[in-house]
């Protein structure tokens, strides 16, 4: 039999196909999570009527890990943060004739400085390793001629 299932992960449903009772596994074609279904076939199959028709199968799967709990709370919150930028760049082009220009050059010049700032942290880190390896090469030199 063909029942209709919600994936807990990502809310959406789609098809399975249960040919005995008791509980599967089904993994989500959306979101790839592992769906954890009881299925209770009956023994004959009665005449299905729009009255009598039986509910999809409740689904449950295993609670999730400390991780995924707060990566999804970081998720949320991540999400939340775009919508209050978005919504707030949706208002300022709203408010402004120009506003689409004045965006891209804030951006340009907010994506010339990171570069630059990254620049600098990479040259500041290669001279770190250089000096490291420098004092280490010394320290071995000294050990070989002790």
């Amino acid at each position: 039999m063909k029942y209709k299932v919600r994936c807990n992960g990502c809310g959406r449903q789609f098809m399975i196909e249960a040919t005995d009772s008791g509980r599967h596994r089904y993994r989500c074609p959306y979101c790839n999570k592992v769906v954890l279904c009881q299925v209770n076939i009956p023994d004959t199959e009665p005449v299905r009527t729009r009255a009598t028709a039986t509910p999809p199968p409740a689904c449950d799967t295993p609670k999730p890990s400390r991780t995924a709990r707060t990566s999804k709370a970081v998720m949320q919150k991540t999400t939340q943060g775009a919508r209050w930028f978005a919504g707030r760049i949706s208002r300022f082009r709203a408010q402004n004739k120009n506003a689409d220009l004045w965006l891209f050059f804030i951006f340009s010049i907010l994506y010339i400085v990171s570069v630059i700032i990254g620049l600098l942290v990479c040259a500041e880190t290669a001279k770190l390793i250089a000096q490291g390896k420098s004092w280490l090469f010394r320290l071995w030199l000294d050990f070989k001629h002790w």
